[in-house]
């Protein structure tokens, strides 16, 4: 009936009364961008798009790049989502352009919005798999910083420094705490790797103390 404006209010009740279902937002934004409401329609797609990487619904996901393109070119919300979707389907040249542009959109705003240490966290992923591995730690540290006790970023963070080459007596605690924070390591694949990670690194000493799961707080 082409009533977008009373079919996007029936979409956002709809979600009232279904939180987890994001494809509920993402028929609202259509339904926001055809009445004319571009800004409302890019803030249902980026909510939409949060819920969908959550569930790692690639398809919607992908699905929903094209929308975050058309209407948030300038947003940097939209454009770190947009990396992250992007990430999601393993397209890691357009992930690191659109973090990079959210950044520069972020650090351009006055006052400056809290940076997103997941952004950082996938950024550094990203360097990673491309081989630039003195990017993947700078941008990693950083996801540490704004993110200290999400031990996945920790671990990370010192992996990737152990396979870059770098030597520090302090690794073995880093995995340790980062074991901790993560909390949850059932078949001790983790500790495992961390203790392998350890020998590659030449300090066999402390890779002996994690022959054993780290017990839970």
């Amino acid at each position: 009936m082409k009533d977008y404006k009373n079919s996007a209010v029936s979409w956002d009740k709809a979600f009232g009364l279904n939180r987890e279902n994001g494809v509920y937002l993402a028929n609202s934004g259509n339904a926001l961008e055809l009445a004319g409401k571009k800004e409302e329609a890019l803030g249902r797609f980026i909510e939409a798009g949060k819920i969908f990487l959550r569930d790692d619904n690639v398809p919607e996901l992908a699905a929903l790049m094209p929308k975050l393109a058309a209407l948030g070119e300038k947003n940097w919300e939209a454009r770190a989502l947009a990396g992250k979707c992007a990430f999601s389907i393993e397209d890691y040249n357009r992930s690191a352009a659109e973090f990079s542009a959210a950044e520069k959109l972020r650090r351009s705003l006055k006052p400056r919005p809290k940076a997103d240490p997941a952004l950082y966290y996938l950024w550094g992923l990203v360097s990673n798999i491309k081989g630039r591995n003195s990017d993947a730690i700078r941008l990693l540290e950083r996801a540490v910083k704004l993110a200290p006790d999400y031990g996945l970023f920790r671990f990370k963070l010192t992996e990737i420094k152990i396979n870059s080459g770098m030597k520090d007596p302090k690794f073995a605690e880093e995995f340790r705490l980062a074991i901790e924070q993560i909390g949850d390591d059932p078949d001790g694949k983790m500790t495992a790797h961390a203790r392998s990670l350890l020998i590659a690194s030449g300090d066999a000493k402390s890779a002996k103390h994690f022959m054993e799961e780290p017990k839970k707080k």
